[in-house]
């Protein structure tokens, strides 16, 4: 299987020219063959190493998730985020691990973001975005809209010629692509027609599998910025909060939500999950497993019962889930300010244990 891959630099760089103009009379353009990412989903991880310091806090993994929702809003993409990653971005080889990191090998002084999106087959297979440490020195504002036009680049869109598009740049037949814009600051954020039409023509207007707003019995799953540690809720009132409260709550969205369900629509084999808080670590424990309640009752002190949060079918003692059930696997980080995830892919899965966290199995099995 043939492996390709674009150099895609702004502002200042050399790409494949593989380009397919838009023929809808706007000025958007795709790679040829109008490569897009399998599902329409961007799994991504982000890589702290060079990270300025003005971004310890978490302030630039925020940045990307919300540039990612400009894209989620207007056409049907999801970006999930896969948590930290050791992982360094490829050049020119594909890993799978699509990276978000702040080394920039190749873009030189001029270039603010460097997308290199790697195809294979009519898909876009991973791509790893290189943000320069200069971009440290520029607003929040300056860098969400680097962001968003790199993962614009991520999603299968070349450089626009309409210049006062969030894609805005411009492709040569001789190979060199330039980006150079001069948009106000404010208006960097958002998205104009070409922008929205272009991802439309890859990945239509919804996403097929979204499940936002809110479904009643999901559980949705946010990351804490400062922490590296991840918090579920299942209240519809809790996860509004979160979304309203926008910059000034240390939680974001990842992008993942399973379904599980309530006391009133519960299967028969369904069980209480209950959630334990431990207020020393300001983390939670869910679980359905009649020895660790009681072991955690036990210790009232350090966990405190918090009752039932929703309702899940056990699995069988290999692990299994019935049929057209879903798998929850819990995983632990194994560090002092001891934190669980609840992942439903096995990709997932397979990236945090690679990060150090532990596999403790299927903790319980939720609606497909």
């Amino acid at each position: 299987m043939s492996n390709l891959f674009s150099r895609v630099t702004c502002w200042v760089s050399l790409f494949v020219p593989v380009l397919c103009a838009a023929s809808d009379g706007l000025k958007y353009v795709t790679f040829a063959g109008q490569p897009t990412l399998p599902n329409g989903e961007y799994q991504w991880t982000y890589n702290r190493s060079g990270e300025p310091q003005r971004f310890a806090g978490g302030e630039a993994i925020r940045l990307v998730s919300d540039a990612g929702k400009t894209w989620e809003g207007v056409c049907g993409v999801r970006f999930l985020f896969d948590g930290l990653s050791s992982n360094n971005p490829q050049l020119n080889t594909s890993d799978g691990d699509s990276v978000i990191s702040w080394t920039n090998p190749v873009g030189g002084p001029n270039s603010f973001g460097v997308a290199y999106p790697h195809f294979a087959s009519g898909s876009i297979i991973d791509a790893d975005v290189f943000l320069h440490p200069d971009n440290s020195k520029q607003s929040l504002q300056f860098l969400q809209g680097v962001i968003t036009h790199e993962l614009g680049h991520v999603l299968g869109l070349q450089h626009s010629t309409n210049q006062v598009s969030i894609m805005a740049g411009t492709n040569l037949s001789d190979g060199t692509s330039t980006g150079v814009r001069y948009i106000p600051e404010p208006a960097m954020r958002f998205l104009q027609d070409d922008d929205t039409q272009g991802c439309r023509r890859l990945y239509g207007t919804t996403h097929p599998v979204r499940t936002f707003p809110w479904k009643d019995d999901g559980v949705t799953e946010y990351y804490l910025l400062s922490g590296d540690r991840y918090f579920y809720s299942s209240s519809i009132t809790d996860r509004n909060t979160i979304e309203r409260t926008g910059m000034t709550n240390p939680l974001i969205r990842t992008g993942y939500e399973f379904v599980a369900w309530n006391e009133t629509n519960k299967p028969t084999a369904a069980v209480a999950v209950r959630r334990f808080f431990v207020s020393s670590l300001g983390s939670h424990v869910f679980t359905l497993k009649s020895n660790e309640i009681d072991a955690l009752r036990a210790n009232p002190n350090v966990f405190a019962d918090e009752g039932v949060a929703f309702f899940a079918v056990p699995p069988a003692s290999s692990g299994a889930c019935p049929a057209g059930l879903t798998a929850v696997s819990r995983l632990y980080n194994g560090r002092t300010d001891g934190n669980h995830r609840y992942v439903v892919r096995s990709s997932t899965k397979t990236k945090m244990t690679r990060s150090g966290w532990r596999d403790e199995g299927v903790a319980f099995c939720v609606q497909s």
